[in-house]
């Protein structure tokens, strides 16, 4: 499994899964439902980006996402790994209320380590 693959559930829905690879030891993966746009799915532009999988223009529903089994996931039936920067902004959007601006990624990152004193 890796991030990005498209699942399909027993019930014929599609999901996303948005984990890190990194975790990929855990027993459950993050992922977020896929919709057809022509279902009412109430858009909030930057929250539910529409991206075309499998012919049809489907739209990624973040506050919808939930935590899933992996051993229930089964094969991959594809890849959103393309949309990857609308599907940070949609995530992003749902856990911080903004959205990454639209620059080349950095390659150096910049953090800080909280100390205590003593």
């Amino acid at each position: 499994m890796a991030k990005f693959d498209v699942h399909r559930l027993g019930e014929g829905i599609l999901v996303g899964d948005c984990q890190a690879d990194l975790l990929s030891d855990l027993a459950t993966r993050f992922v977020v439902p896929l919709v057809l746009t022509s279902e009412s799915w109430g858009n909030v532009r930057r929250l539910d980006p529409v991206m075309s999988f499998s012919g049809a223009d489907h739209a990624l529903l973040p506050k919808e996402a939930m935590s899933f089994d992996r051993r229930e996931l089964g094969v991959p039936i594809g890849s959103l790994t393309e949309q990857d920067l609308a599907i940070g902004n949609a995530l992003d959007m749902m856990i911080s209320g903004f959205r990454r601006p639209q620059t080349p990624r950095s390659t150096k990152s910049s953090c800080q380590v909280a100390t205590s004193p003593g």
